[in-house]
């Protein structure tokens, strides 16, 4: 009997239209895109209290991460004592990419792809084994142990993944791309 070890749960869903919609016109009208607040900064896009940003985190942030949450832990987020979640809009232009990278020191994340112009245009998100140099001494036969996992985000996607897993995102060639990271932080505050 094969008994598969150490799996890593993955998230893929998509928004509703109505919801992005807002969203987007939220974005468009308060941040200028071409310079977009990132993970670095002090802005928190989701931490604004317009009801455009409450409509988009109380409908479809929180959702998608209680929906990963019971998916593969039979938990929600209220089976915390409190969270804390982290956004930001990446790069926006053409040549943007995010080279190989995790979330450290939140539990989970996701991306939310508000607006992707064209999905010929690259941006691919690739996800890689988590299990660090595991494949060592293995010839290429083995291969699909140790296999990327990639999405080519359409406008609409949900991306949800454990923060601890490592990715990077393709050059995106189009013109125009939004895309928002969200890192949720869970507390049992004992």
């Amino acid at each position: 009997m094969i008994k598969q070890l150490w799996s890593t749960p993955l998230y893929n869903s998509t928004m509703e239209d109505k919801y992005r919609d807002d969203f987007i016109n939220h974005i468009l009208y308060n941040f200028d895109v071409k310079l977009p607040p990132s993970d670095f900064g002090k802005n928190n896009i989701l931490g604004e209290e317009t009801e455009a940003v409450q409509t988009f985190k109380n409908c479809v942030v929180l959702p998608a991460f209680d929906a990963f949450l019971n998916e593969s832990l039979n938990k929600s987020i209220k089976d915390w004592a409190s969270y804390k979640i982290h956004s930001w809009i990446t790069g926006t232009g053409r040549d943007y990419s995010i080279n190989y990278h995790n979330h450290r020191g939140s539990q989970i994340s996701a991306v939310f792809y508000l607006l992707c112009e064209e999905i010929s245009s690259g941006g691919l998100i690739t996800f890689t084994d988590p299990r660090q140099n595991s494949n060592r001494g293995y010839d290429e036969r083995f291969e699909p142990w140790f296999d990327h996992f990639s999405i080519m985000p359409k406008s609409g996607d949900i991306v949800v993944f454990p923060s601890f897993l490592y990715h990077f995102v393709s050059s995106y060639q189009g013109n125009i791309r939004l895309a928002m990271p969200v890192d949720l932080f869970l507390h049992n505050n004992f």
